[in-house]
């Protein structure tokens, strides 16, 4: 809480300090901000890069375009020999049928992690809102990677770590017949302190095997 003198009559001095009190009341402010976060746009990609106090990663980009596994690896693979982040510290999602554009999204997400600024992070409604520490809307993240660059409310602060889980499950049946390509799911969890935690699953679902990741991938992003 900002620390405001009491003159002997009101100004615009004091008057300002209120403001700021009421504004850290309302859950606006925060006066030690947890994580720095950059946000950037190419072409028909948004996203967005949290970094907390530890220096662990994690980046979320939403795409325009189809976006198969082999294209999620590729651009994967391309980020980590850009930028060093790790697969299971990036999470891509999917909102269009247009042609794929990974060229779009390496360079979106390499402008993000070049804009760093201290960030608030709070939950609600299903959702997370990264705010400026004056309250500036910056992103909205849903809790299947849908990220926006509007839409934010008032919520519960969220305190570091961030944590990051990615595991790739195998086909059940590995020896394929020639030429059908070899199915495989992806399973990815990154929580944000202990009340947001982002989960998806990339291919089949409709095994006992991928249950079974989800619920490792959760454990160890501290959820059970």
């Amino acid at each position: 809480m900002p620390f405001c003198p009491m003159p002997k009559k009101l100004s615009r001095k004091l008057a300002g300090c209120f403001a700021i009190e009421l504004l850290f009341a309302a859950g606006l402010l925060a006066a030690d901000p947890d994580y720095q976060a950059g946000i950037a746009a190419a072409g028909k990609v948004k996203a967005l890069a949290l970094e907390d106090r530890r220096g662990t990663l994690a980046v979320f980009a939403t795409v325009e375009f189809r976006l198969s596994q082999s294209l999620s690896d590729f651009i994967a693979a391309q980020v980590l020999k850009a930028y060093g982040v790790d697969r299971a510290a990036l999470l891509l999602h999917s909102e269009g049928q247009g042609d794929p554009l990974p060229d779009d999204a390496v360079a979106a997400i390499g402008a993000a992690l070049g804009a760093f600024e201290p960030a608030v992070v709070r939950s609600g409604g299903g959702a997370v809102s990264i705010t400026s520490p004056d309250g500036h809307c910056r992103a909205t993240l849903a809790a299947d990677g849908a990220l926006a660059f509007d839409r934010c409310a008032l919520g519960e602060p969220v305190r570091a770590p961030i944590r990051v889980a990615f595991q790739i499950v195998d086909p059940l049946h590995p020896l394929q017949p020639r030429g059908q390509p070899v199915l495989f799911s992806s399973v990815q969890a990154i929580a944000l302190g202990r009340q947001f935690v982002v989960l998806t699953v990339d291919g089949a679902r409709d095994d006992a095997r991928v249950s079974a990741a989800v619920r490792q991938v959760l454990a160890r992003v501290g959820r059970k």
